[in-house]
């Protein structure tokens, strides 16, 4: 999911009640585009309708610097971490 953002490419992200993608921080129209089984042809045609709108250029933009800001390994180790502290201080 990280590589498409991070590769400042447009990215249509399934967000649904099933995977919970929209947990990590991506936001709707800000960082990504989120698609569903209800809306995923309207999205995608507007975007063929639209390709050179700088709006999709912007959001992924937004979606590379949210990625490298936010998903990196740094990131991980400190929310590893993080969560390591908390169950050695739950076990005092």
């Amino acid at each position: 999911m990280w590589e498409i953002p991070a590769a400042g490419c447009m990215t249509f992200l399934e967000v649904n009640e099933k995977n919970n993608a929209d947990f990590v921080g991506f936001k709707d129209n800000e960082n990504a585009i989120f698609i569903n089984a209800e809306n995923y042809k309207e999205k995608f045609q507007e975007y063929l309708e639209n390709v050179e709108d700088t709006k999709w250029r912007n959001i992924a933009e937004k979606g590379r610097k949210f990625v490298i800001d936010n998903l990196n390994n740094d990131k991980a180790v400190e929310s590893l971490v993080e969560l390591m502290q908390r169950a050695i201080n739950e076990r005092k």
